[in-house]
């Protein structure tokens, strides 16, 4: 018989933006924090890789290879979001952060959890793009990439 896997339905993911200024305790705690916008996507979460080197001993019988692996790395994040360039959301925080080359904190919060909160993840990021796109449908967008600095701070599900 097959196991059913326990991995949870996702019914949204949240994404928001906290300015560093004036969340002084990031990303232990959070104090303000402003929704990104309406997301268009948002595929990667977390990705993490570890250098990898393979070592062949010619003196040793019992190993042909010996594996050694180095320190986590993050891999960027990228996403698309609805764009307003006079609006007051998350995603004109990140243009600004971009513009002045700072850094800024981005809070993902995954709904896993039938609770009041999902598990959370908060990233020191700075971003290494962002671009206002053309129209779809009406509506402009942006995308933006964000360069993770240091390991994310995770909060389990409630």
């Amino acid at each position: 018989m097959p196991a059913v896997s326990t991995s949870p339905d996702y019914t949204g993911l949240s994404v928001k933006v906290a300015k560093l200024s004036e969340n002084s305790s990031f990303p232990t705690t959070v104090t303000t924090s402003k929704a990104v916008g309406h997301l268009e996507d948002y595929p990667t979460v977390v990705e993490a890789t570890r250098e990898v080197k393979k070592y062949k001993p010619i003196n040793d019988k019992d190993f042909s290879q010996i594996v050694s692996t180095g320190s986590i790395e993050y891999g960027a994040m990228s996403a698309t979001v609805l764009y307003d360039p006079s609006g007051a959301e998350g995603v004109n925080e990140l243009q600004k952060a971009f513009n002045a080359n700072e850094n800024i904190g981005l809070v993902i919060e995954l709904n896993n959890s039938k609770g009041a909160n999902g598990t959370t993840y908060l990233f020191t990021v700075r971003l290494s793009k962002f671009v206002i796109k053309g129209e779809k449908d009406g509506k402009a967008q942006a995308e933006f990439t964000a360069e993770v600095i240091g390991n994310p701070t995770v909060k389990e599900a409630a």
